[in-house]
């Protein structure tokens, strides 16, 4: 037994530096807290607050795509469902991943043909710009309005 116990010492100093170096390394892929959110005009949308916010800070798209849950313009690329998120073994897609992936699609075959069809939506988070955002509102708007 007196054998064990510099093992078991080890052990529950090792299980110490894994549980303690955690949220430090979970820090590292969580994106930085985002500035405050622009001020609307009276009778604008989360939607319009998105494009604002985005329109100010360009450089910001690829995160607000990428974590659309926890960015302050993420309501933007939300999935194209109402009752599931997206997970890696997850069908449902958002606005670019319908449009450029035949395996996602929407909660519905209908928004997903109509998806896969507006050339306006671009394939690829990379090509995403200040420019298509409107068009990311328009469709997260349908998509309130149908699901």
């Amino acid at each position: 037994m007196l054998s064990l116990l510099p093992f078991l010492s080890l052990l529950m100093l090792g299980a110490y530096f894994v549980v303690a170096a955690r949220p430090r390394a979970l820090r590292r892929l969580v994106p930085k807290p985002m500035k405050a959110l622009v001020q609307l005009p009276e009778g604008e949308d989360r939607y319009a607050a998105a494009v604002a916010y985005l329109t100010q800070h360009p450089e910001e798209i690829r995160a607000a795509w990428s974590h659309p849950s926890c960015h302050v313009a993420g309501a933007l690329f939300c999935m194209a469902s109402r009752c599931e998120s997206w997970s890696p073994t997850s069908t449902i897609g958002c606005l670019t991943m319908i449009r450029s992936d035949q395996k996602y699609r929407a909660q519905t075959p209908e928004l997903t043909a109509a998806i896969r069809l507006d050339t306006r939506i671009p394939v690829s988070s990379r090509d995403v710009t200040v420019n298509d955002l409107p068009v990311f509102a328009e469709w997260q708007r349908r998509l309130d309005r149908e699901l």
